[in-house]
């Protein structure tokens, strides 16, 4: 059993056997009918700990990491899965990751030009994608392509229709999938030891 993350300190050499922990071994992706959603607590940790096998998120981020977890407005379940998420997400402001500090948000967007608006405007770099959102998710990809932001969803689905990583549960176990098209168009450079634990699709 993986021991409690710190949060005020994401370093590396923790990250790998933490990582190792949690995640079920496979390679490439199949698809999986059992997806189902993760805890958040655990989805957050895992988050923390994948940012810092971003190899370019340092540079892309400048002075502070920020953090948007997106909801859809009006939809019960989004906002639900949105303020569950942030709750914990918003921990990682008390620390450093990759030696930056970290800013979060959440946020609802009314169309393309209101969430590039809010990326430029809030600084951010990492995009958390809730359920609910499934007919967004084009939009969602060509800003995070132009603004080179990582996009992060709770469903293996997401990543499949072209989000950069998916964090969930399959058929009991932790995943982590990386659409390594997507990861490319928005500026990610993961570590190939990440990769090497994740199930991947082109």
């Amino acid at each position: 059993m993986c021991g409690k993350a710190d949060r005020t300190s994401l370093g590396r050499g923790w990250c790998w056997a933490a990582l190792l922990c949690v995640v079920g071994l496979s390679g490439t992706s199949s698809y999986a009918a059992k997806d189902e959603r993760m805890p958040s607590a655990r989805f957050a940790a895992i988050l923390g700990r994948l940012l810092t096998y971003d190899g370019s998120l340092q540079r892309r981020a400048g002075s502070e990491i920020g953090i948007a977890v997106l909801y859809r407005l009006g939809n019960a379940q989004s906002l639900a899965e949105a303020n569950e998420a942030f709750d914990q997400i918003r921990a990682f402001e008390g620390g450093k990751t990759l030696e930056l500090p970290v800013k979060t948000y959440k946020l609802a967007f009314d169309g393309e030009a209101d969430l590039e608006k809010a990326a430029a405007g809030y600084g951010l770099d990492v995009f958390v994608v809730t359920g609910g959102m499934t007919d967004q998710t084009d939009i969602v990809r060509r800003v995070s392509a132009r603004r080179k932001i990582l996009t992060v969803g709770n469903d293996g689905m997401q990543a499949r229709r072209g989000l950069s990583v998916a964090i969930y549960v399959s058929e009991g176990k932790s995943k982590i999938l990386v659409n390594l098209s997507a990861s490319k168009r928005e500026g990610t450079a993961f570590d190939s030891a990440l990769l090497g634990i994740c199930e991947t699709i082109p």
